[in-house]
């Protein structure tokens, strides 16, 4: 399995994407199993480090707040490739929030999908955020359904409906 990054417009990466994965792997492991945005700009500080031009380090234009977002968003662009199946990808890491940890307070942080899917309390904490962003989704598709109902053109409305009942399924079965 290769890495990638995952294309966005105008994005661009000084480092391969490989190469990438393996440093935040360094750093996860590292830290007790959990990659922090903080823990990757602790680790891409010094200017050999393999991250660090992924970063604005100027202080007048950014501060650590911004480097952790630019670390969030490192994390979400890995992508993994089937090296079967060119075009079969998922994401490298999901994020993991539990509000109540071992030391009573909450922790946030993004673990390998390979590890992921092997503990359990993990697992549970990423598919139960993945039913709140469909959520959002379905909220979404909501407001297109009354905007279409007003339209005259009803094969929007019933691309709109199919829509909305895909993701309706969708939600269920990832709760289920």
């Amino acid at each position: 399995m290769r890495k990638s990054w995952k294309n966005h417009p105008g994005a661009s990466h000084s480092v391969d994407a490989d190469a990438a994965f393996d440093e935040l792997e360094r750093i996860r492991c590292e830290n007790d199993g959990r990659l922090t945005p903080k823990a990757i700009v602790q680790e891409s500080t010094p200017k050999e480090a393999v991250l660090h031009n992924e970063f604005e380090w100027r202080n007048g234009v950014a501060g650590n707040l911004w480097r952790e977002h630019q670390a969030r968003n490192i994390v979400k662009q890995i992508i993994v490739i089937d090296d079967k199946d060119k075009k079969e990808t998922r994401p490298a890491y999901v994020h993991v929030h539990i509000p109540d940890s071992d030391d009573g307070k909450p922790a946030r942080y993004y673990q390998s999908v390979t590890v992921a899917v092997t503990r359990p309390d993990e697992w549970l904490v990423a598919m139960r955020e993945l039913n709140m962003y469909l959520s959002g989704v379905e909220r979404v598709i909501d407001q297109m359904k009354r905007l279409a109902g007003n339209q005259q053109d009803e094969g929007q409305a019933l691309k709109i409906a199919l829509v909305s009942e895909a993701v309706r399924t969708i939600r269920d079965a990832v709760m289920h």
